[in-house]
């Protein structure tokens, strides 16, 4: 069973204030705070339905290369669970099933959170469904890609997430 709450980076990886940006990775800067550097090695992968690697990713498919690279989670791939990732009403409801049945989920695989901390899913609503996740990095930053645009750090506090965070959930099986 894994705790991601004890499952951060090694200390052995660097950590890069946001107010220096390396050159090549503009994502990564921030008014403030600090963010890993191995998310560089996240930056701009190409969206794509069903992706699960560095060739193309959805944001579950992100989600799930970042918790087994990062912090050595595997997590159950659920493709060909759902049509494609733009079928809201199909991912909805998987999301539905496998996260939102609490206190833990029927396959007893996810539970809720109060608290992110590094590797741990921030399940987001679009369109008032539950539907889109990411990974938390750092202290108030996620890892994620949409349809067009490719993979990316965000701010979930910021104005355009805040109000669409439906919860943040771990891996516990």
């Amino acid at each position: 069973m894994s705790d991601l709450s004890s499952s951060v980076a090694p200390a052995s990886v660097p950590v890069i204030s946001t107010k220096k940006e390396p050159a090549g990775t503009p994502a990564l800067r921030a008014k403030e705070g600090c963010v890993p550097a191995w998310c560089a090695d996240y930056m701009a992968i190409p969206f794509l339905s069903g992706g699960r690697d560095r060739a193309g990713c959805d944001c579950y498919g992100l989600v799930r290369l970042v918790l087994r690279e990062r912090f050595g989670v595997e997590v159950p791939s659920y493709a060909g669970e759902y049509p494609d990732a733009l079928e809201y009403a199909e991912v909805a409801a998987l999301i539905s099933r496998c996260l939102l049945a609490l206190p833990v989920a029927e396959d007893g695989l996810w539970c809720e959170i109060a608290n992110p901390v590094p590797g741990a899913v921030i399940l987001l609503r679009i369109a008032g469904e539950p539907w889109h996740v990411g990974v938390i990095v750092a202290e108030r930053w996620f890892l994620h890609v949409r349809p067009g645009t490719d993979s990316c750090l965000e701010r979930y506090d910021s104005i355009r997430w805040r109000r669409r965070i439906a919860g943040f959930y771990r891996y516990v099986g």
